[in-house]
């Protein structure tokens, strides 16, 4: 809120997020979101089913009713995140939104990006000393 009410000159957000942010923007707010030239997190978000899951064919009957094109355009819509459906992206009928590189990132801005890995709990340590470290100073 403090960025869509312009009293905030920076923060991280999901793509996602910022693009819901257009939408709720003050008058006079000018939102722009970058990937910067250092990189940024590539983040996937998946839909998935255990092996052992007690419904798996329910499960995989309500993915494949979210893909398709229409409900995932849908979901796109509610979420304001990303899809992988082209069909979907295709039904987008704001066109700087289906053309958006927030949204749908071409292969030169991913280059800069790389998906985290989970680094166990040492990691997760050291993380949290030095996000602590950061929010003292």
């Amino acid at each position: 809120q403090k960025m869509e009410g312009g009293n905030a000159a920076i923060a991280t957000y999901y793509a996602g997020d910022y693009l819901s942010m257009l939408d709720n923007q003050a008058d006079g707010v000018d939102l722009r979101s970058v990937i910067p030239k250092e990189g940024a997190n590539w983040f996937v978000d998946a839909m998935c089913v255990l092996k052992d899951a007690q419904h798996k064919e329910e499960a995989e009957a309500w993915i494949n009713f979210m893909c398709k094109p229409e409900i995932a355009l849908m979901n796109f819509d509610f979420i304001t995140y990303s899809t992988p459906n082209e069909a979907a992206r295709a039904l987008i009928e704001d066109e700087e939104i289906r053309n958006s590189r927030i949204a749908f990132p071409d292969a030169k801005d991913l280059e800069r990006c790389e998906v985290y890995h989970y680094l166990g709990s040492d990691g997760d340590q050291l993380y949290d000393k030095y996000w602590t470290k950061v929010g003292a100073d």
